[in-house]
């Protein structure tokens, strides 16, 4: 069954993709006046709904600068975006030295469902390993859930202003020792179309857990970390995580991955070899969290308590889980932001990735997987109904995911490819493996257009 009304297209622009899901037209809503009173006058007004726009940050960045100017790129970045008739332009605004394709702003009309996927193999300058984001929505506030400032470990945090106004922003870093001093981190102004890049390092050190919130005023900003590790001389990974879903009283984690060849090795420098949950509760001076992981197709393991205190971040270990896929859901009686980091090693390098908590799905979702990977769509319903998801190919050959309340599925997709899925209320990511390493990103899903409006003259 091919869903009538709904179309994806595809062009090329140099190495990009494309993938875009038209949606049902707004429908115009009536108010129902009580009776016996006069009505006012009045008119349903159905306001343009502006463009939606996606951030593509582009590849990972080596630089040794602290004032977010100086950096190059790795190169190679592969990018599969945006509908047909988006507009696609760069995203400016420091200074790289060499091409990155996969930077730039994505653009089409409020009814079209966007996606858009980067990849990128690193084997430079200390770093190795593979990695893979969504292009994102702009927000009003972001929440990075990822990275490190312990020794061996760097961060740099990016800020794209897809929109056509300056943004504003400003930055609250919280950590194991709670919120966080530091200095020059509000006022950040980000240029329309521009992007800016700031090392970790230059607002806070020595953190090993940190959170960091990002608030825009003029325009909505979409926000990323890139982290990196080493252990003594080893590379030790690289990953580029997205903001988190926003906080909530439950958060989900579709697609936590575990490979064959995780093992635990000994000693402070191999502290987050094992897979754990970094959560944080921001508007709260505590909150009680309860942690169940799942794994597909065996249910749920019995759940880890942990109580969070004076505004700090916490770490639920998950222990030495089997090679599987799994799903993490957490529970607070208040609301927190999480993200899960695994790891994967192979003899003296490992590299590891960070799988965020996100957004249930509408209806009809756009989805572009990475090129060059070995990819995996998971679905995870949170609801207390089974459920049905359809996944479509360009071709229109479908195949139906049944999903069990609070379970998950997962099936295999094509690297580089184009998917409609049908199906609402459910969080799905894609993960991805390859001989670099591993890799997760989100399914985001579809703008929501504007409303109609009711409007009353004088």
């Amino acid at each position: 069954m091919s869903p009538s009304g709904r179309t994806v297209a595809r062009i090329g622009v140099g190495a990009v993709g494309i993938v875009a899901a038209l949606g049902v037209g707004a429908a115009v809503g009536l108010v129902q006046l009580p009776e016996l009173v006069e009505a006012s006058p009045s008119v349903s007004v159905d306001p343009q709904p502006a463009d939606q726009r996606r951030a593509c940050t582009g590849g990972v960045l080596v630089g040794q600068g602290t004032d977010g100017e100086s950096f190059s790129t790795t190169g190679g970045t592969r990018l599969h975006a945006a509908p047909e008739n988006a507009a696609s332009t760069p995203l400016d605004g420091f200074n790289v030295d060499g091409d990155d394709a996969g930077r730039v702003v994505l653009r089409s009309a409020a009814e079209v469902a966007m996606a858009g996927a980067l990849s990128q193999s690193v084997d430079q300058d200390g770093m190795l390993g593979l990695v893979t984001s969504s292009c994102a929505p702009a927000r009003a506030e972001n929440w990075l859930v990822a990275g490190s400032g312990e020794t061996g470990r760097s961060a740099v945090i990016v800020l794209s202003n897809p929109g056509e106004t300056d943004a504003s922003v400003d930055m609250s870093f919280f950590a194991e020792s709670g919120e966080l001093e530091a200095p020059g981190a509000t006022g950040i102004i980000v240029p329309a179309g521009q992007t800016r890049a700031m090392p970790l390092s230059a607002f806070v050190s020595s953190v090993q857990l940190p959170v960091v919130q990002v608030v825009a005023r003029g325009s909505q900003i979409s926000a990323s970390i890139q982290s990196t590790s080493t252990r003594g001389l080893d590379p030790a990974g690289v990953d580029i995580s997205g903001a988190t879903a926003a906080a909530s009283t439950r958060q989900t984690i579709a697609g936590l991955v575990i490979p064959d060849n995780v093992g635990k090795t000994e000693g402070e420098e191999f502290d987050d070899i094992e897979p754990g949950v970094r959560i944080f509760a921001p508007h709260a001076d505590s909150a009680t969290v309860t942690v169940t992981v799942s794994k597909d197709g065996d249910g749920a393991q019995p759940p880890q308590e942990l109580r969070v205190v004076d505004g700090v971040v916490a770490e639920a270990m998950l222990g030495a889980l089997d090679a599987g896929e799994y799903s993490v859901v957490v529970e607070s009686d208040v609301p927190v932001v999480a993200a899960v980091r695994t790891t994967v090693r192979d003899g003296d390098t490992s590299e590891y990735a960070w799988t965020t908590a996100a957004s249930p799905l509408s209806d009809l979702t756009a989805i572009a997987v990475p090129a060059a990977v070995d990819a995996r769509l998971h679905v995870f319903n949170p609801g207390e109904t089974g459920t049905e998801v359809t996944l479509v190919d360009r071709r229109g050959d479908e195949r139906v995911l049944t999903i069990a309340a609070g379970d998950q599925a997962s099936l295999r997709v094509d690297a580089g490819a184009d998917y409609q899925l049908i199906g609402s209320d459910v969080v799905a990511s894609i993960s991805a493996v390859s001989d670099d390493g591993i890799a997760s990103s989100p399914v985001y899903p579809a703008s929501s257009g504007a409303g109609s409006l009711t409007v009353y003259p004088h």
